[in-house]
């Protein structure tokens, strides 16, 4: 399950009609983890990843963690402190079309870099 994976620290997961809010502020959490969190929100091989809603905070995911969010097709929100953005993630992301809400702090973007990300 998504709590068995983000384990210890503080974590959050919440299931709402069968689609995922998940917030994780472990530092430990790493690009493995949210993978396997990313395969524990997709039900079975015809399905998609169910997470609607994404908040990791101070942990140890990276830009390269971030491009797995191409397989949740259903993201709706992501809050990060990981960034900036290459423009290889920012296409990846931009394959979300569900994706309505980015929110990033504690990160390096510029307001061009913020432009392109809009």
């Amino acid at each position: 399950s998504i709590k068995a994976i983000t384990q210890s620290g503080d974590t959050y997961s919440q299931s709402r009609g069968g689609r995922f809010v998940v917030v994780v502020t472990r530092s430990d959490f790493n690009d493995k983890d949210l993978a396997d969190v990313i395969r524990a929100a997709t039900l079975d091989s015809n399905s998609t990843c169910q997470i609607i809603s994404l908040a990791i905070w101070g942990t140890a995911v990276t830009e390269e963690g971030l491009s797995q969010l191409v397989n949740c097709p259903q993201l709706e929100v992501l809050s990060t402190s990981v960034g900036p953005f290459s423009e290889a993630t920012q296409s990846r992301l931009a394959r979300l079309r569900r994706l309505r809400d980015i929110t990033v702090d504690e990160t390096k973007f510029s307001v061009d870099d913020l432009t392109r990300l809009r």
